[in-house]
């Protein structure tokens, strides 16, 4: 039907019509030429090769059955001489002993080791060529081959395949009946074709490559092969129904034919059945070789169908030129016009049909891209609105939940001590006369440490303000890091050591201590350092460690630093606090409750390290216990 409205086209006079129609019926026509010559050149093709390929199997099939034959029959020519010697010795075992040892078959190619033995009348294996006479002899009456050497003498019998008793391999066994010259018994000659040598060396003797042999007994029982098939494979099993339907037991050859089971089985293959012998050779030829010379065989047929290829490639390609490829671009400019994808490209065609399409689809596309852009400019406005609005809200949520936290730790902060105050001050005014000196002073005492508590937090919120509003000065002096940890110790250890079971130390130093930094505020950070590990540590050991390290700050790198360390062994700090803890007002999770707190010390340390161009930070100790704090700073002041 296209092709009649493509001649009423025509008629019109289209050009598109005219090269479809003209390139049309040409690609039609050399097709059909082309495939039906290649189907005849195949078929022809593959009847010669197979001719060929059973030849050679045959070839190779009459090879090897022959080198096999005519060492079976040299073998039957040495068994009888040598029966026949010890025929007329009478049967001595000695005799026998010096016969085998002396006696040399010539190298048949396949014969075991040249290996003979004696079995006597009682089928005991007496007497071997290898071993001389056997002081245990080892009865063989169950080699299916020995009764029959009994009842044809002077024959060559030979069996099923058994694991030889003195050679210890695999072997097709041969033996010969030896009777006396009144026809009595006297045992029996044996010996064993190695079937491994044998397959080796039938192997050897095929001279041509991808053809492989498989050798079967008279009960079609595979015994050898050089192939990859063991005795259970599929092609074997069907090798021996096609082999018992050809009736090898009574001689013949020919070829058979067995069905393809996969693509590795082999169903080129040839019988050929030994007239002097219960045995069947059956040659097989590799499937993929022969796969390889039809390949082979057609290559000239390639060649001179190039010429009508390359017709047909032209033809396609004007096609393709023409119409194919204009009507396929400008169906993919517009899936890509409703997918959103704007930027494609559209070339000139050589039909003015085309390029009056390809013309209305740039102005869809021009519209389009007017339209996306007002939606994007729309889009943007909305989604940075939501975001200015979602940052704002998270910002102020944040900021009132500071405050309010903040304010909550000030007002215990304040409350307690003030508490503290007022109630120590009435106990002293209104019982001053009755208490007791002891109590008085430790009345006085608390009076003291309660000043001194809101003296710090007052120094507290003056610093953190100063800090940042950059108006904090630091005064760099020489000083002794190792005598301000010292002092720092033995000032908290009244305060804050009389109730707890605690160790404070300081490692002695194996370095010099000295460096240039602000001696007041460095004593500051060590004493919030300090305070915060008591205060967080029930018991056990807070260790103090000077060392010397090199530091990166900002873009200098391998400053030469001193580094304090403080490791407690309290309730250490969340993975995911390390950082926000030196945050003002921010307190870890495990200290937030129960300990008071303004979530102000750190943040101080924080500022002052930050000043002195140096770098501090919080880790968990490895054993699981506490955590350690640790600030670095330049050792000579600057960077």
């Amino acid at each position: 039907m296209s092709i009649f409205i493509a001649l009423r086209n025509l008629r019109a006079g289209s050009p598109l019509a005219k090269h479809f129609i003209v390139l049309s019926l040409l690609s039609l026509l050399s097709i059909v030429i082309l495939v039906g010559f290649s189907l005849w050149f195949a078929y022809k093709t593959y009847n010669t090769q197979s001719y060929q390929i059973h030849q050679t199997l045959e070839n190779q099939a009459e090879r090897i059955s022959t080198i096999f034959t005519d060492t079976l029959d040299y073998n039957a020519q040495s068994m009888l001489y040598m029966g026949k010697q010890i025929e007329k010795n009478g049967g001595d075992k000695q005799f026998i002993n010096s016969l085998l040892q002396s006696y040399h078959v010539a190298d048949s190619g396949i014969v075991s080791y040249g290996t003979f033995n004696w079995v006597d009348n009682h089928q005991n294996l007496t007497v071997s060529s290898s071993q001389g006479i056997i002081a245990n002899p080892e009865n063989l009456s169950d080699r299916d081959y020995i009764p029959t050497t009994i009842s044809a003498p002077f024959k060559i019998q030979l069996g099923s395949p058994v694991y030889g008793a003195i050679c210890k391999l695999w072997a097709i066994p041969a033996g010969l009946g030896v009777t006396d010259s009144k026809g009595n018994y006297l045992g029996s000659l044996i010996t064993g074709f190695a079937i491994e040598d044998l397959i080796k060396r039938l192997k050897g003797a095929i001279t041509q490559s991808g053809v492989t042999f498989m050798l079967f007994d008279k009960n079609l029982d595979l015994i050898a092969t050089s192939s990859h098939f063991s005795a259970d494979s599929s092609l074997v099993g069907k090798l021996q129904l096609a082999l018992a339907k050809k009736h090898t037991s009574a001689g013949g050859d020919g070829i058979v034919y067995t069905p393809t089971l996969s693509n590795n089985e082999l169903p080129f293959s040839y019988y050929k059945s030994l007239e002097k012998y219960p045995y069947t050779f059956v040659t097989l030829y590799d499937r993929g070789l022969s796969d390889d010379l039809i390949d082979e065989a057609i290559f000239k047929f390639c060649v001179q169908c190039t010429v009508i290829a390359s017709l047909i490639l032209f033809l396609l390609y004007i096609t393709r030129k023409l119409l194919v490829s204009p009507i396929i671009t400008l169906s993919a400019v517009a899936d890509d016009i409703a997918q959103g994808k704007l930027d494609t490209p559209i070339p000139e065609f050589y039909s003015s049909e085309i390029n009056n399409l390809a013309k209305q689809l740039q102005n869809i596309i021009a519209d389009k891209k007017q339209l996306n852009e007002a939606h994007n400019h729309i889009k943007t406005a909305k989604e940075s609105l939501e975001e200015n609005v979602l940052e704002r809200t998270t910002q102020l949520q944040k900021a009132l939940q500071a405050r309010s936290e903040f304010l909550n730790n000030i007002s215990h902060e304040v409350r307690l001590p003030v508490q503290c105050v007022i109630g120590y001050s009435e106990t002293l005014d209104d019982c001053w006369n009755e208490l007791a000196e002891k109590d008085k002073r430790m009345a006085i005492h608390q009076l003291k440490l309660s000043s001194y508590r809101l003296l710090d937090l007052v120094n507290n919120l003056l610093d953190l303000s100063q800090f940042q509003a950059g108006k904090m000065v630091i005064n760099l002096e020489k000083a002794n890091l190792e005598d301000i940890v010292t002092t720092v110790i033995n000032d908290c250890r009244p305060l804050y050591l009389n109730q707890k079971d605690l160790i404070v130390r300081l490692v002695p130093p194996a370095i010099s201590t000295i460096a240039v930094f602000d001696r007041g505020r460095i004593m500051q950070v060590v004493r919030n350092l300090l305070v915060n590990a008591i205060k967080f540590t029930d018991k056990g050991n807070i260790t103090a460690t000077i060392s010397h390290e090199d530091f990166s700050y900002g873009k200098h790198h391998h400053i030469s630093g001193i580094k304090f360390s403080l490791r407690d062994e309290g309730k250490g700090v969340p993975e995911a606090e390390l950082r926000d803890i030196f945050t003002p007002f921010i307190q870890s999770t495990r200290t937030k409750t129960g300990a008071g707190g303004t979530g102000l010390g750190l943040s101080i340390c924080n500022e002052i390290i930050t000043s002195h161009h140096g770098i501090i930070w919080a880790e968990n100790n490895k054993d699981g216990k506490g955590c350690t704090f640790n600030f670095v700073i330049p050792l000579f002041g600057k960077i």
